[in-house]
């Protein structure tokens, strides 16, 4: 079995032991890497609901076979854990070099357990089969790019690659991320669980190298990769050039651009935030890990009220997140929260959520100045949510409630706030609206993780990719996210990047599938067949983790306003999201109980999870 490693960390910060782990052929076979491996760990090593920021709550990074052999945008790496946010299962991803690095120092993933005591906080060094737990003290409230700058400079060692958390995750910030040089595993929470025990990061060097089973049938079908992407006009076009920061204008247009909380789908100037209004910030193009796309964009502003900002990014989502839902079309502003939640190690679309939903509570009186220190949280007004970033990363006045995220201000706050609470599951919404695509809606109720477009992205709907489709009819949009759910999960587990496989590939997977027979010789992996049954089986473990966790069929839902408050104005005027029969058909598709979410004994009997959930 080649591309893989073969083996696995466990390290127990609360014994300080190191141990090393095989991986089996058959969990290979099952899970096949990444996210896979992430909810089957996960499953079996967590026996009742728990705590998130418990030392039983473990962090599972993993890569997969494809990560480190040159396969063409195979850089991410996988971090699992249970959600500081929902108290479910979590996923986050991150690309850059840190897998192929792991991978290079001889390892397939990590799994760190317990908790380091609360005055001596920890990293983790790995250079190749070393492996040792220091002490991080003098690091502890560092940022995140201070911190990897400093590790680098004292251990002579440029070419380290880290994850790490920066004052956020130290302060348990609900949304904290895990940042690898400038880019985020930002989703879910994952930062807090590392904060929460007292590890400031991981810091890894390889020297090795990834072998595969078939050098001369892995090369051909990795030049088929880039000949597809250069084939794709949207891709080695448009997205070489602008990356995700294409989204803004387009999204406006169709009317699904969530701007004022939700509230509408259009932002006034949106073309001041978006792509050709970017550019003019624009230094260079950056790539992950053997990538020929470099979708990157380092942006510096010259000159204003952020002068000196630099950042890579921002991210569509962040375009939407602090301009969108917080109605701002000043785009050094968003640049400078970008660069800032990088820094303090926030993720930035549930920062800027959460932010735009407190807008609202104040705007409608249910935030007051005497419970904000004075702050007026004002829609447009670009100062304050570059100020909030960091009273959030700090826990300062205000920013201490925010820090909570949308669900838990909400509750605290009361009153009709609910009704336009943003988020599924306790997972702030991303930024498309499903009042103007209806199948999001249902991909965002069903998500394993809450509120979240990776897992189920609509892509027909949007795009009409790989068929266009009605994107305001309820009908078949059960029958395409569970089609795409199950792809994600694939995606997730290879690790492939979701840009190029949902915007390109996703019209003729094998162009990626492909790739995986010649690196590990298993020759089932040629098979699109046995790969979705894969996806599928790793979509009901994640379903059976948040049973256990406590979550539910009602849990399967969305904000109110999305359901009862139609689209006041633009191209989804008059729209709701009719979320119960979408969600009826969806059960039955999957072998779930109707009337409880649960996985039918039958299913699992397919999938081969009876024998799993018996143990």
């Amino acid at each position: 079995m080649r591309g893989y490693t073969g083996k696995l960390l466990r390290i127990d910060l609360n014994e300080r032991k190191i141990a090393v782990e095989k991986i089996t052929e058959k969990l290979a076979r099952e899970y096949l890497g990444g996210r896979g491996w992430g909810a089957k760990i996960l499953f079996d090593e967590l026996d009742s609901r728990i705590d998130p920021f418990s030392p039983e709550n473990k962090i599972i990074i993993s890569t997969g076979p494809l990560n480190g052999t040159g396969a063409y945008s195979f850089s991410k790496c996988c971090i699992n854990s249970i959600s500081a946010l929902t108290g479910g299962c979590n996923r986050s991803m991150v690309g850059g070099h840190f897998a192929a690095e792991l991978k290079f120092a001889g390892w397939d993933g990590i799994i760190i357990e317990g908790r380091a005591e609360t005055k001596k906080p920890v990293y983790i060094l790995i250079r190749d089969s070393k492996v040792e737990i220091r002490d991080a003290s003098k690091y502890w409230g560092m940022t995140t790019n201070v911190f990897q700058e400093t590790l680098r400079k004292e251990l002579n060692d440029t070419r380290l690659r880290f994850l790490c958390i920066g004052p956020a995750g130290e302060r348990l910030v609900r949304y904290a991320a895990l940042i690898s040089d400038r880019r985020a595993a930002g989703r879910g929470g994952t930062g807090a669980i590392m904060g929460s025990k007292n590890l400031k990061g991981i810091a890894v060097r390889g020297t090795g190298k990834v072998e595969v089973a078939d050098s001369e049938g892995f090369k051909q079908a990795n030049s088929k990769v880039i000949e597809f992407y250069k084939s794709d006009k949207m891709i080695w076009e448009s997205f070489r050039k602008y990356g995700t920061q294409i989204g803004p204008n387009f999204f406006s247009e169709l009317g699904i651009f969530p701007t004022r909380n939700y509230k509408f789908g259009q932002l006034k100037g949106v073309e001041k935030i978006s792509d050709e209004a970017l550019h003019e910030y624009w230094k260079k193009n950056t790539a992950c890990y053997r990538c020929p796309i470099h979708c990157g964009n380092l942006l510096t502003v010259e000159d204003g009220p952020y002068k000196g900002v630099v950042t890579e990014g921002p991210e569509y989502e962040t375009l939407f997140s602090f301009g969108g839902a917080c109605e701002i079309n000043y785009a050094p502003a968003i640049i400078a929260a970008d660069m800032y939640c990088d820094q303090y190690g926030l993720d930035t679309i549930s920062t800027g959520a959460t932010i735009g939903f407190a807008m609202e509570c104040y705007e409608k009186g249910l935030l007051t100045k005497g419970d904000t220190g004075g702050v007026e949280l004002r829609f447009g007004d670009h100062e304050l949510i570059v100020n909030l970033v960091r009273k959030i990363a700090y826990r300062e006045g205000i920013g201490d409630l925010l820090a909570e995220g949308v669900k838990r201000v909400s509750e605290r706050i009361g009153k009709e706030s609910e009704e336009f609470a943003m988020h599924v599951k306790g997972l702030e919404l991303p930024g498309y609206d499903p009042r103007g695509s209806k199948g999001q809606g249902l991909g965002y109720a069903t998500n394993p993780r809450g509120g979240c477009h990776c897992q189920g992205y609509s892509i027909q709907e949007k795009f009409g990719i790989p068929e266009e489709v009605d994107r305001f009819s309820i009908k078949e949009k059960a029958r395409m996210m569970k089609w795409e759910q199950e792809y994600y999960c694939l995606l997730d587990s290879m690790i492939g990047c979701l840009f190029p496989g949902q915007m390109s590939v996703i019209k003729k997977i094998n162009v990626y599938t492909d790739l995986l027979a010649p690196v590990t010789g298993i020759k089932e992996f040629s098979e699109l067949e046995y790969l979705f049954k894969i996806g599928e089986r790793i979509f009901n473990l994640e379903r059976l983790i948040n049973i256990r966790q406590g979550l539910k069929r009602e849990d399967d839902t969305l904000p109110k306003r999305l359901l009862f408050e139609p689209m006041p104005e633009g191209p989804c005027k008059g729209q709701v999201v009719e979320l119960e029969s979408m969600l009826n058909e969806y059960y039955e598709l999957r072998g779930w109980h109707k009337n409880t979410g649960i996985p039918k004994g039958v299913k699992l009997k397919e999938l081969g999870l009876d024998v799993v959930v018996k143990k």
